[in-house]
């Protein structure tokens, strides 16, 4: 893949994580009540929805970090509409720091990396993360997940320790994260509380809060057609709710 030169670039880097949306490799703890193809679906939404509201940041150079088997795809579908840089690493946190390394490389200084499936997530804390790196001196930037991970990480300078010795998908990834942070003596920063789409009762939530939120069915337009679609034609995601 060609990486950009260093001079054509901002000094601040977004970067979205995405895999592709291939059926049977996405969203699978929501199978049921989605089917395997719906859950597919449901994850080019959230992700379409969240290049879209991402390239609204301005401040910042957008870069899609693609799960290296998914380059055909991001090539075809987003090539046009941020930098592409391939995920290396045996797990997430060695894929993360890599992409701080690699960006930090390019001649970037405040980076900052989150997932493609947090719906919920304003604009404003991506920005708000950016002036923590930016204006409050602060090293390390997180913003919680309810699961007890999180949904984005922001640092001026790539620290690889903060990846170390932390088990991945269980749900005291941020307490042990925050644990690393202090014993490195980093000052960190913590972000609202946001959501990802995980869970069948992660997809209830956010069909409440699309209810009660015109500014949140503007903001990720897809996945709400998606819901309101799901909620027309299959009633069996209703009924595994009821349960």
């Amino acid at each position: 893949m060609v990486i950009p030169k260093v001079g054509e670039q901002r000094h601040s880097a977004l970067v979205v994580m995405a895999k592709p949306a291939r059926i049977g490799e996405v969203k699978t703890r929501l199978c049921p009540p989605l089917t395997p193809a719906q859950a597919s679906d449901l994850h080019e939404c959230l992700l379409q929805d969240t290049v879209a509201k991402m390239e609204r940041c301005f401040s910042a150079q957008l870069w899609i970090a693609f799960a290296p088997e998914g380059e055909e795809y991001f090539q075809c579908t987003f090539g046009a509409r941020g930098k592409l840089l391939s995920q290396r690493g045996r797990d997430l946190g060695e894929r993360m720091h890599h992409i701080f390394a690699d960006l930090s490389h390019l001649g970037y200084r405040d980076i900052v990396v989150l997932g493609s499936d947090i719906p919920t997530m304003p604009l404003s804390s991506v920005e708000q993360a950016f002036h923590r790196l930016s204006s409050n001196g602060e090293d390390v930037v997180l913003g919680p997940a309810s699961d007890g991970g999180y949904y984005l990480i922001g640092l001026k300078t790539p620290v690889e320790e903060i990846f170390h010795r932390i088990p991945w998908s269980n749900a005291a990834v941020l307490e042990n994260t925050v644990q690393r942070i202090s014993e490195l003596g980093l000052r960190l920063a913590l972000l609202p509380l946001a959501y990802d789409i995980d869970l069948a009762g992660d997809l209830k939530r956010l069909w409440n809060d699309f209810e009660t939120s015109p500014v949140l069915r503007e903001d990720v337009p897809k996945t709400y057609a998606f819901l309101v679609d799901l909620f027309d034609n299959t009633g069996s995601v209703r009924l595994e709710w009821s349960r």
